[in-house]
This record gives structure tokens, sequence and C-alpha cells, in this order.
């Protein structure tokens, strides 16, 4: 799945077979897609916080959670919502899967 900006729009990234939406997410989850490289940034030892937008220095997983586009849909997963007691509004799900 790529990964976007929550600011910028911009798709930059994409979700390695390490990428589990149930974990916090870290920097062995994605990879860069832009020609330069910052992949060696992205280890299991980034933390979520060091995991910002090469063109705008914005999070990535802002509440610990990453836009995923798949399908050209935009879904916005998260994870450790049970851990950190979010609670998932059905109606706005229904609205970030078009139901």
């Amino acid at each position: 799945m790529r990964v976007q900006c929550p600011n910028c729009k911009k798709i930059d990234f994409y979700t390695t077979d390490k990428f589990d939406s149930e974990k916090r997410p870290n920097g062995s989850m994605v990879r860069c897609t832009l020609p330069y490289m910052i992949d060696w940034l992205l280890t299991a030892g980034t933390s979520v916080s060091e995991m910002t937008c090469p063109r705008c220095a914005y999070p990535l997983a802002v509440k610990g959670r990453l836009v995923l586009i798949e399908d050209d849909n935009a879904i916005e997963l998260t994870s450790l919502h049970q851990s950190l007691d979010v609670n998932i509004d059905s109606e706005v799900i229904g609205e970030v899967y078009g139901n």
C-alpha cells in the first residue's frame, strides 16, 4: 500500500512486508519512492515520531496513524487504537471506506 502525507498529500512511501496495522508504526514498515536515498532513516529503530514527510517535514503518522492508499481509495488505519483508548466511530469508518 502507498503512504500519503496527511499534510501535503504527496505519496512518497509504500508499506513493506513488515507493516502491521495492529502495531505501532516504525521506519522498517515503510520505504521511500523518491530518487534520493532516505531509506537509511527507515529502520526498526526509527520511531513513529521521527517518520516525517521529506517534502513538508510533517509527521507521516499523526496519533499513530498512517494514511494508506489502496485501489485509489484513501484508507486511514490506526495502530494501537485499543491501547490508546481511541473510540472508533462507525460513521467515520463508513466515510473513510465510502460506505
